[in-house]
């Protein structure tokens, strides 16, 4: 038997909820305007993480995804300078800088985005230990 009278509005509250929900649980698709190598990248990154983790990031995870393949095409353009028989040395200086660049936009991205793996104790500021024993355990 159905309910009586009209619905509250926590009742259609609680279905918008529901279905946010169940948006949520569904990986975010690779953007139009991405190639198919970049969309690759981004069904492989978005693998790595629970399905809502991308929500917020959405373009600089495209941004990312874009700069994966463009540092893969400078190393391999750099690959073919130095196979070549007559090295040019300003492509080739300038081909090193462009993968320094990118591997920097990679690295800031992937931070930015807590995709990487950060260390938590910053070496300055940890205490030495120290192996010699203490003076009151001798004997």
């Amino acid at each position: 038997m159905g309910q009586r009278g009209r619905r509250s509005t926590n009742h259609t509250d609680l279905a918008a909820v529901l279905l946010s929900a169940e948006a949520m649980q569904q990986r975010p698709p690779p953007p139009a305007e991405l190639g198919p190598e970049a969309a690759a990248e981004w069904v492989a990154i978005t693998a790595t993480r629970p399905p809502h983790y991308f929500a917020t990031t959405e373009p600089m995870l495209a941004a990312l995804c874009n700069a994966i393949v463009d540092a893969r095409r400078v190393a391999m353009l750099i690959e073919q300078t130095v196979k070549a028989k007559r090295l040019d040395l300003d492509v080739y200086a300038k081909l090193l800088a462009a993968q320094a660049r990118q591997s920097g936009l990679i690295s800031i991205l992937c931070t930015r985005m807590r995709l990487s793996q950060q260390t938590t104790i910053r070496g300055e500021r940890a205490r030495p230990r120290i192996a010699a024993s203490k003076p009151w355990h001798a004997g």
